[in-house]
């Protein structure tokens, strides 16, 4: 279904349209459609003030905060650490969700001018994986991180088919003799 509101928007401009074909003709049919087409266009602004203030403010989770104004950057509680994770979680971004530690190495150096130590880059990144929710490794791939969580392996299951049609019947058994005896074997007789 689509958002009521662009409905609004859209009748705002056909309204605003009309008026323009009626200005030269009939100049108060022209400021009827504009008072109309005003009246709509405060209506959306309206409504998206008011989206945007219910809208639910997300946790702070290491996402790029370079667009805040610096006096709101004084009042936030980031430590140096936070910094750093902010920028490897921004370069991992921006890398498509997912890069190498020498991806975020050239990365850092290009976006923020730092030169960063590989050992230290690596435990930083490793610390991130341990904090739910912010990066992960990438299966299969050492020293590959993602901002994407990945998919979790589909659990194996043992059916009842499983066990009705186990593989241990159709192994491959040892043949052997029955009219063979040992020399452990006493005879019946």
């Amino acid at each position: 279904m689509s958002d009521p509101l662009e409905s609004v928007k859209e009748l705002s401009r056909q309204y605003q349209a009309r008026a323009e074909e009626l200005k030269d003709s009939n100049p108060k049919q022209s400021e009827r459609f504009s008072d109309e087409a005003r009246s709509l266009n405060a209506i959306c602004s309206e409504l998206e003030d008011l989206r945007r203030q219910t809208q639910p403010v997300p946790r702070f989770n290491g996402e790029d905060i370079s667009d805040l104004p610096p006096e709101l950057l004084k009042e936030l509680n980031i430590t140096k650490a936070d910094d750093i994770e902010n920028q490897l979680y921004t370069i991992i971004n921006s890398a498509g969700g997912e890069a190498d530690i020498d991806t975020i190495l050239i990365g850092l150096y290009r976006r923020y001018n730092k030169v960063g130590n590989r050992r230290y880059i690596g435990n930083r990144l490793w610390r991130m994986t341990q904090k739910e929710g912010i990066l992960w490794s990438v299966p299969n791939k050492k020293g590959c991180y993602t901002t994407i969580e990945p998919l979790k392996p589909r659990q194996s299951r043992k059916t009842d088919w499983d066990d009705e049609f186990s593989d241990e019947e159709f192994e491959a058994k040892p043949e052997t003799n029955p009219f063979e005896l040992d020399d452990d074997d006493e005879i019946p007789f």
